[in-house]
Order: structure tokens, then sequence, then C-alpha cells
């Protein structure tokens, strides 16, 4: 994935812009995240943990789950 972020060094404060925009294609696809700032990219990053799932057959074999 490649995660692409516009400002590195904004504080987080009541007026962040905190939006993202994630686009999974699938597997050994462009899969990016985008977002203004980096408070954004880390609830996108989030958002991306919370679609991966572990399989319990593999062990270290990583599932995405796409829409």
């Amino acid at each position: 994935m490649t995660v692409n972020v516009k400002q590195t060094t904004t504080e987080l404060d009541l007026e962040s812009d905190e939006t993202y925009k994630l686009n999974l294609q699938g597997p050994g696809q462009d899969n990016t995240l985008e977002s203004e700032t980096i408070w954004g990219a880390l609830r996108g990053l989030e958002t991306f943990s919370q679609l991966v799932l572990q399989s319990k057959e593999c062990g270290s074999e990583i599932e995405v789950l796409y829409f």
C-alpha cells in the first residue's frame, strides 16, 4: 500500500483535518491511502487494520477484506 500525506508537520488540535481516502483495489493492485495530514493517515491506517484478518490455518498469512 502507498500512503500519501500532504502535510506531515501539522499539530493535532480541534481544527485538524483527519479526513482520508482509502482505495483498496485488491491483492497486487495499486492500493492507496491519501490524507491531508498525518492525523488523517493515522485514522486511515486504523481503518485498514480493522479490515485485515490473520489466517488461523497459515498463521503468518494475512487476508484483507475488500468491499
